[in-house]
């Protein structure tokens, strides 16, 4: 935890944003957001999707923020490639 922790603070003083990646477990999940890292993705929020269920999927994910204040972001690959896609 300490290291997590030590990476966001390094990151944040940089001016840099902060995802999580590979989050698979509410306990990965709420051990990366105590350590101040708001911005998650992985298998927890979504499989591997092609690039149209990928735009679906983020389209859904912003409309969902609009109404709750959350932010989850899921984890998506292109079919050729291994492109992380993130929500802005």
């Amino acid at each position: 935890m300490t290291i997590i922790r030590s990476i966001v603070s390094l990151a944040r003083g940089l001016g840099l944003a902060v995802v999580a990646e590979g989050v698979e477990t509410e306990a990965q999940a709420t051990m990366t957001r105590e350590a101040g890292c708001e911005e998650l993705q992985g298998y927890l929020f979504s499989r591997p999707l092609d690039a149209i269920a990928a735009e679906a999927y983020l389209h859904m994910q912003r409309e969902a923020s609009k109404v709750s204040g959350a932010r989850k972001i899921g984890a998506a690959r292109s079919r050729n490639g291994h492109a992380d896609l993130t929500a802005s």
